[in-house]
């Protein structure tokens, strides 16, 4: 006979939303881009000059200001998460 535990002991994990990761992160303006390019805000660099004062880029840049650094939460929530 093999010796079990009296109590089973269990745990509830939770994971940690995309959101949730980047709070208090800082991120650079052209990571920022990336963002917007992953979310399809956008279009990806083929070897043209990316344009940032069109469409959802300027709409960017007009509400959150065009800095060197935003905090990864704002770009989230600009982005709607």
């Amino acid at each position: 006979m093999r010796d079990t535990p009296s109590k089973l002991i269990t745990r509830k994990v939770r994971t940690m939303t995309y959101y949730e990761s980047a709070n208090g992160e800082i991120i650079s303006k052209d990571r920022a881009i990336q963002e917007l390019i992953k979310h399809g805000c956008l279009p990806q660099e083929n070897g043209d000059v990316l344009c940032l004062e069109n469409g959802d880029a300027h709409e960017f840049f007009n509400e959150l200001g065009e800095r060197d650094f935003y905090s990864a939460q704002e770009v989230l929530n600009w982005l709607g998460y």
